[in-house]
């Protein structure tokens, strides 16, 4: 194909040309810096039933000890994390719920650059570091249950954090409580129905893997046990047997319950199995199926963080909208 030169039949049109890709050049750059200024952050809420059967006091009673602490002696170490209840706000007669915000102490942190700067250091106060906070809402539906609407925040606190920090903390058996997602599918009856599998895929977040949720000896458990001492942020499995041995029938039911587990747990961020219950052709089981979320784009503020009000603010309209949940 023949290249015009600026002398051709085009070049009439040079100057508009030109024009046009100054204006398209500012408009990318108008683009850009809105993705690397300031876009809105996005924030999730999901449900948590608090079982207290192991308890010997009600999850309240374990709120207000924790709050009247002084804020130093909230701190206790999970996973290696310091983390605390940053704040608590009890029920009043307008709001029957406790409002909590959750902070877990960073051992490193981000720098700060912009679009033609590089990045460098951002000065703390001195004995200060940095730190990543997990809002919660506590409520009781009417025939008792107790229930959690939880951040999600992959980096912040995590279910079985609070689980581990709540008994630890307060150094006393009687608050042990555990706290189970919500859950509107049948991943589970299919799962339980399964005779054996041919695959799974697991991720897990590091930093949900308690000593309590990794109890037992099954080889799973070892092998995610194993990998914790890498530090990373979350640990893959994915397991396949070959045609023979499904043929065999390799059953699934000695690890359903601990699957259950992690997923329940808010430790498995996808959990997947392909199983069959001998009648019919394996089947891709998605054990998160059904998990309750509640999506949020949150506008964001000066400091890049959001906000504790922001952060509640969604927790209650959350709550609102919740209903048929908390109370069945």
């Amino acid at each position: 194909m023949e290249t015009l030169g600026a002398d051709s039949y085009f070049a009439p049109w040079m100057g508009f040309n030109m024009l046009q890709s100054t204006w398209y050049a500012t408009r990318l750059r108008a683009k850009q810096h809105v993705r690397l200024g300031m876009p809105d952050k996005k924030l999730a809420v999901h449900l948590f039933e608090v079982d207290e059967s192991r308890a010997n006091q009600p999850f309240e009673v374990a709120l207000d000890t924790l709050h009247n602490l002084p804020l130093e002696d909230r701190i206790y170490p999970v996973q290696g994390q310091e983390m605390r209840l940053e704040h608590a706000q009890p029920p009043t007669a307008a709001n029957p719920f406790w409002l909590l915000d959750f902070g877990k102490f960073r051992d490193y942190g981000p720098g700060q650059a912009s679009r033609d700067t590089r990045i460098r250091d951002i000065q703390l106060d001195a004995n200060h570091t940095f730190a990543e906070d997990t809002a919660a809402l506590f409520c009781r539906g009417q025939n008792g249950q107790g229930w959690l609407l939880l951040q999600y925040n992959h980096v912040g606190t995590r279910p079985t954090a609070i689980e581990s920090y709540i008994s630890g903390v307060l150094r006393d058996p009687a608050y042990t409580y555990e706290l189970a997602v919500k859950l509107t599918g049948d991943a589970f009856a299919r799962l339980d129905s399964a005779t054996h599998f041919t695959k799974l895929k697991l991720k897990v977040a590091s930093a949900s893997l308690t000593p309590e949720l990794l109890e037992g000896g099954m080889s799973i458990r070892d092998a995610l046990q194993a990998a914790l001492p890498m530090n990373g942020d979350y640990i893959s499995i994915e397991i396949s047997t070959r045609k023979r041995a499904a043929e065999a029938g390799i059953r699934i039911q000695p690890m359903a319950d601990f699957l259950k587990r992690l997923v329940t747990s808010g430790a498995a961020e996808s959990a997947t199995v392909k199983g069959s219950d001998g009648h019919h052709t394996p089947e891709a089981i998605d054990l998160l199926q059904g998990k309750l979320t509640q999506r949020f784009n949150v506008r964001n503020q000066p400091g890049t963080r959001i906000t504790q009000q922001q952060r509640w603010d969604a927790l209650v309209r959350t709550y609102n909208s919740w209903g048929r949940y908390i109370n069945p």
